[in-house]
């Protein structure tokens, strides 16, 4: 995230760092992934004063985005090579791979369901079909996690995807954002 860091301007611009056009989700992450492999040290305060407020429509994690898949790829790039220039070794990125892959997987669900989702019922449950459990990386990945580190829905979205039913992900989900959108309605 940027919100909680100060970076000279002269050093983006002698980097080219800049954040990356047409992203929409991830792209805070894409700008500091690149820009780590360029810093030699960095400077950490313990506190920051920042509320994020994801309940508000125009929120990044409110709205549906379109590329949601191709930047969480992006991003596992970037992170390996990262990890690598800190001297990980394949194991031990492998291993940081296998430990975000749940998540992964419930944030692009989620996705699916979120304002502005342009996609159909049939839609959500064939991108589920194909997209998530076509992926034999994802799906490799994700037979390797052990669940002991995830909570709550990460959990519940597990055993969703380990039914390997896209008809009952997609209709736990779409009642669960029918709940939480009418909820809103009902509080204003």
């Amino acid at each position: 995230m940027p919100w909680n860091k100060i970076y000279r301007l002269s050093f983006l611009k002698d980097n080219h760092l800049v954040f990356p056009l047409g992203v929409t989700y991830l792209e805070d992450e894409h700008f500091n992934l690149r820009l780590y492999q360029k810093v030699n040290f960095v400077s950490v305060v313990p506190d920051c004063g920042y509320r994020y407020m994801m309940y508000d429509e125009n929120s990044a994690l409110s709205k549906y985005h379109v590329n949601l898949k191709k930047n969480m790829y992006i991003s596992m790039e970037l992170r390996n090579s990262l990890y690598k220039s800190f001297g990980l070794s394949e194991k031990e990125i492998h291993q940081m791979k296998v430990e975000k892959v749940t998540l992964n997987i419930y944030i692009l669900i989620i996705n699916l369901f979120k304002i502005g989702s342009p996609l159909t019922f049939s839609e959500i449950i064939n991108y589920i079909r194909y997209e998530i459990f076509g992926d034999k990386t994802l799906m490799s990945l994700f037979n390797e996690h052990h669940w002991s580190g995830d909570k709550g829905l990460v959990k519940i979205c597990n055993v969703l995807v380990m039914s390997k039913s896209p008809l009952l992900i997609s209709t736990v989900f779409k009642i669960m954002f029918f709940i939480k959108y009418y909820m809103r309605r009902i509080e204003k």
